[in-house]
């Protein structure tokens, strides 16, 4: 195990770098579609990746057990491409504010996950944590009016789901995958879903977007370099280090950095409804993720 202060700077610094994010993805989404963004942002971070899994010193870098890449093909779908694009969709209709704050629900799933995947044991609190998210998750999904016909729930039910991919994929890393090199790791998986999500922009026929200005090509850059390269690096050692309840945490602070990112830069407000689902949601990610077995989550280095 690392010393507490360095899995607490790593959970810090991600949490900065993926609420960011979500600035990067609203000024991107304003030039490309999603189908682009995820080709560009998957491409990006698979080229960053291969020279350094290429430089590696191991005999042959690049190979994998046959059983390890079925489970990256799944990852790669499950873990990047299907999400990725959900939130690059759902963006198009909400706030960076609001999609952050759902996009903060994975403890919640992390935790039946763990339980049947790691065999992680539950309580009653991080139960009730759950249940409180679920609350939250209803109150910011709710149109303004109430009138659910008149303003259909997709957007922030795909942010959700998209969270449920990133949880599901987090416990298959640690449950199968934490064997490997992380780098290669990575390219992997990156490089699979910058595939997938290539073939189905051909059979869609997305049309190609005009050249992008500086400012979402910038954006296109710290998401593909930054956010996804070099924090998924950061992302999976403080994993392998400290496991996903305690990795999952960083989620509490996504959501702090978009808000205060999309209200300097973007100019959002949180209206009512969103702040008491904020709180909810927080509230009980609060309890999933940290009430438990602190030897068993890696929490109790917190103490």
């Amino acid at each position: 195990m690392k010393p507490s202060s360095y899995n607490h700077l790593r959970l810090v610094l991600l949490g900065v770098v993926w609420g960011s994010a979500f600035v990067s993805l609203k000024t991107a989404s304003t030039a490309l579609t999603p189908s682009w963004l995820l080709v560009s942002r998957l491409g990006l971070t698979t080229l960053a990746l291969l020279p350094l899994a290429l430089v590696r010193r191991q005999r042959h870098p690049l190979a994998v057990r046959w059983r390890d890449f079925a489970v990256l093909v799944f990852l790669s779908l499950v873990g990047l491409t299907i999400p990725f694009w959900m939130v690059n969709w759902a963006i198009l209709h909400l706030d960076t504010a609001v999609t952050s704050i759902l996009n903060s629900t994975m403890p919640l799933f992390v935790l039946p996950l763990s339980f049947f995947l790691l065999q992680e044991p539950t309580r009653p609190l991080r139960l009730l944590g759950v249940l409180l998210g679920f609350v939250g998750v209803v109150v910011l999904s709710a149109p303004p009016d109430g009138d659910w016909s008149a303003a259909p729930p997709w957007p922030a039910l795909f942010v959700v789901l998209a969270a449920f991919c990133y949880a599901l994929g987090t416990v298959v890393t640690q449950r199968w995958l934490l064997h490997l090199d992380t780098v290669v790791l990575n390219l992997f998986q990156f490089g699979l879903a910058a595939l997938w999500a290539t073939l189905a922009m051909v059979v869609v026929q997305d049309p190609l977007p005009a050249w992008p200005t500086p400012w979402v090509f910038l954006s296109l850059l710290h998401l593909g370099l930054i956010c996804s390269a070099a924090a998924m690096l950061v992302w999976l050692a403080l994993l392998r280090d400290a496991g996903s309840p305690y990795s999952s945490l960083v989620t509490y602070l996504i959501p702090v950095v978009a808000v205060l990112i999309g209200f300097l830069v973007l100019d959002e407000r949180l209206d009512t409804k969103a702040l008491v689902g904020t709180g909810l949601v927080l509230v009980g990610v609060l309890l999933a993720a940290t009430v438990g077995n602190p030897a068993r989550s890696g929490l109790g280095q917190t103490r």
